[in-house]
């Protein structure tokens, strides 16, 4: 949808899955919001000759990414069924992907989250990245 230097709505996200790498990715479910990219970790290079402190670009911490999704029990169940389970993810922005498709490996955990009075249920999908995340076509 970007067509130009416009700002784009994360209206569209989607979380997709599969068993295989190259299978047919189906919608996990429906996020409410999606995690930021993990930093590369930042390595010290500094000497005692160094007048200033110095650092370079470590490899990436690929932390786990949480999602917040709206809780059913359907969906719930769904989700456990498929804990621990080496799966195939991607995230996908805009239909089709027009802004991106992101794409790595993991397993993935839920739990429900707790809440108060006149509050919506909602859960937290965990993903382990087992692999970078890269860009897919």
């Amino acid at each position: 949808m970007a067509e130009n230097d416009d700002a784009v709505i994360t209206y569209s996200t989607e979380i997709h899955y599969s068993e295989t790498e190259e299978g047919d990715y189906k919608k996990l479910f429906d996020a409410k919001d999606y995690p930021d990219d993990s930093e590369a970790e930042e390595l010290d290079i500094t000497t005692l000759s160094d007048p200033a402190f110095r650092s370079i670009p470590g490899i990436d911490a690929n932390e786990a990414r949480p999602y917040t999704a709206n809780y059913t029990k359907a969906k719930y169940d769904e989700l456990k069924a498929l804990e621990g389970k080496l799966l195939y993810f991607m995230e996908i922005f805009g239909p089709d992907g027009v802004d991106g498709k992101f794409k790595f490996s993991g397993r993935l955990k839920v739990r429900r989250l707790g809440k108060g009075v006149n509050e919506v249920r909602e859960m937290e999908i965990k993903i382990f990245p087992n692999s970078q995340i890269t860009t897919a076509k």
